[in-house]
């Protein structure tokens, strides 16, 4: 009779699973054939293997560390031949998960860390990039742009607030207010301050329509 899943040992179960005549990595054939997982992989490839006792672990992992020792947690097993299917101990290498990130071609780190200027078109120069302890980049420009837009909603949030109160604006608070309102935003001005377009058209001295369709009463 041919011998039952119970009959194996752990070894012969695992490498049941193992196809070693896999492809070679064009970059760096030197590493040799992968060594691909055959069975169960999770919803990202890797292979997932049961060794008993419950616990499924990531195939990769479980038989690099058999064969090294055991790798601290916080350290990720990079594919150098970019096949999450492959277990080979020599195409592993342990490295911190931002690294192992950066070395991928289709991580979205990677892609942002290769990036010369931000989605709104500044370049990340050295006096306008704010780099984090994680590494990821910001730009200054980018910044300085949101505090600003933060300051004018605060600004004519007091406006609205005033006007609410029944009074009369300043020649600089109506430029705040118009400002505003041309800005695209006033619609947030509105919902943060119960502030119809009516009511501003009134103060202002303008036709409602004259009024940006954004800002709905």
């Amino acid at each position: 009779m041919a011998p039952t899943w119970h009959d194996l040992t752990l070894d012969e179960r695992f490498w049941r699973n193992v196809d070693k005549c896999g492809p070679l990595v064009a970059e760096i054939p030197e590493l040799g054939p992968c060594w691909l997982w055959t069975a169960a992989k999770n919803g990202n490839g890797y292979g997932a293997f049961s060794p008993g006792g419950g616990v499924t672990a990531l195939a990769h992992r479980w038989i690099y560390e058999r064969e090294n020792g055991q790798i601290d947690s916080s350290l990720h097993l990079d594919h150098l031949c970019r096949r999450p299917a492959c277990i080979r101990p020599s195409h592993l290498d342990p490295v911190p998960c931002r690294t192992n990130l950066m070395r991928s071609p289709i991580a979205p780190a990677a892609i942002n860390a290769g990036k010369t200027h931000c989605n709104y078109g500044h370049e990340f120069t050295p006096e306008n990039t704010r780099v984090y302890e994680d590494g990821h980049r910001e730009c200054k420009a980018c910044r300085r742009e949101r505090t600003r837009r933060h300051h004018s909603r605060q600004r004519a949030d007091q406006v609205a607030q005033e006007i609410e109160a029944g009074a009369r604006l300043t020649a600089d608070q109506e430029s705040i207010l118009r400002a505003w309102i041309q800005s695209g935003q006033a619609l947030t001005l509105r919902e943060s301050a119960g502030f119809s377009r009516a009511a501003a058209a009134q103060v202002l001295g303008v036709a409602k329509t004259a009024l940006l369709s954004g800002f709905s009463q």
